[in-house]
């Protein structure tokens, strides 16, 4: 039997599930706390992070076998940023009726240099952020080695058949993400959004939070 994630959780409301990126989930998520005043947040630490059993490396498929139990027991709204949201959108692929809607902020459909800090501190959106000490001490650790994306490949259809609403959200600052962000929204149908001034960290760009509760607010309307 796995051992669970650990799971920081905040707030009242629909559940609205929040995987992190490159970077531990409270840096990442720490301006969405807002959100909490509608919404049951739950923050998972993804394994290897703090607090979640041990691991090398990241694996976004070790991320998927690890979420399927937390969309199977909440049935959430779902939120994945960057290498988070590839195993989130694996994850939901194989339970696609488990997720009420999916959002991937720019997803890291792609490869990265393994063992280059600059390029990966660039992409997770914290290059020169000293400030956050042990968090990026964590990500550096846990970037050296992780399993490329390349090859990951979400079952989006399923996810189509069960009828999902998805949003994608990009940050307007690479065009490379720009197009793999379409690509990744054409194959969803989903709603496409750019939402600049935080290059890759786009939730922590203004206006980010009315752009996803506003999505929120009309998948509940219907």
């Amino acid at each position: 039997m796995r051992a669970p994630l650990a799971v920081r959780t905040l707030g009242a409301g629909p559940p609205l599930l929040l995987v992190h990126g490159g970077v531990g989930p409270r840096a990442t998520w720490a301006k969405q706390e807002e959100l909490a005043d509608r919404y049951r947040l739950l923050m998972p630490s993804r394994r290897g992070f703090a607090g979640s059993p041990a691991a090398a490396r990241q694996d976004y498929e070790e991320d998927a076998a690890d979420l399927e139990p937390l969309l199977a027991d909440e049935r959430p709204h779902a939120v994945g940023f960057s290498y988070g949201a590839v195993g989130l959108a694996v994850a939901a692929g194989r339970a696609p009726r488990r997720v009420r809607s999916l959002t991937l902020i720019e997803p890291a459909l792609f490869g990265v240099a393994a063992g280059d800090h600059d390029a990966f501190e660039r992409l997770a959106g914290v290059a020169g952020a000293e400030d956050l000490g042990d968090d990026l001490d964590e990500a550096r650790r846990l970037a050296a080695g992780l399993r490329m994306p390349d090859n990951a490949d979400p079952d989006f259809a399923a996810i189509n058949e069960a009828g999902v609403p998805a949003l994608v959200v990009s940050g307007g600052h690479h065009p490379g993400l720009e197009a793999i962000c379409d690509a990744v929204a054409g194959r969803l149908a989903a709603r496409r959004e750019r939402v600049e001034g935080a290059g890759h960290a786009v939730q922590r760009a203004p206006g980010f939070n009315e752009v996803l509760a506003g999505f929120l607010r009309s998948v509940e309307a219907t």
